[in-house]
């Protein structure tokens, strides 16, 4: 008996020692080979037509920065799309969306938010001239919630986050997208 409680104690010791607590909105993470189990949200399952849904490898941070290049329909068959930052849990809230930028490649631009259920216009600029089937959009989160938000290499928008971002747990992007070229996610 006495040596398996030595090996049970051995094992204990290595699984503490492989695992290590975060600040983090995901809890308890794994360092190396580790048998102990960690509690991650679910995959996100897409509810909407059309949607593409990426679940966050870590809550955002100052300096951090996210970059999606997609593929769209063809220039004269697309309409819409959207990329939005999606608070959530164990799912998806899209009653608490932080960030959504919309595209009506015929018409216009919006940035806005949804905060309890209230959708809130943060700015409506003109429809750019889009004449290739990839666009690349980058959002660079700044201190006090501020986001910096590019198309192409171009800056579009700033936004003041109601949301802290700690509870922007999904990206998801919608519409007339054939495929995700890129996803960077660059964590300062």
């Amino acid at each position: 008996m006495g040596n398996s409680s030595s090996i049970d104690s051995s094992y204990r010791n290595s699984a503490a020692r492989d695992r290590f607590e975060a600040d983090g909105a995901y809890g308890s993470h794994i360092k190396g080979n580790s048998q102990v189990s960690t509690a991650l949200p679910p995959w996100p399952a897409p509810s909407r037509d059309n949607e593409t849904m990426f679940l966050l490898p870590r809550a955002l941070r100052d300096g951090d920065s996210i970059n999606v290049s997609v593929k769209t329909r063809g220039v004269s068959e697309r309409r819409q799309m959207s990329l939005n930052l999606v608070t959530g849990s164990s799912y998806i809230d899209y009653d608490n969306t932080a960030f959504k930028l919309d595209l009506d490649f015929t018409d216009n631009i919006t940035v806005s938010t949804i905060h309890n259920g209230n959708n809130e216009t943060i700015s409506t600029s003109e429809a750019m001239n889009f004449s290739l089937e990839d666009i690349t959009f980058g959002i660079n989160i700044g201190s006090d919630n501020v986001v910096d938000i590019y198309i192409g290499s171009t800056f579009f928008e700033q936004l003041t986050l109601k949301h802290s971002l700690d509870q922007i747990r999904y990206l998801t992007l919608e519409g007339d997208i054939i495929k995700v070229n890129q996803l960077d996610f660059v964590f300062a």
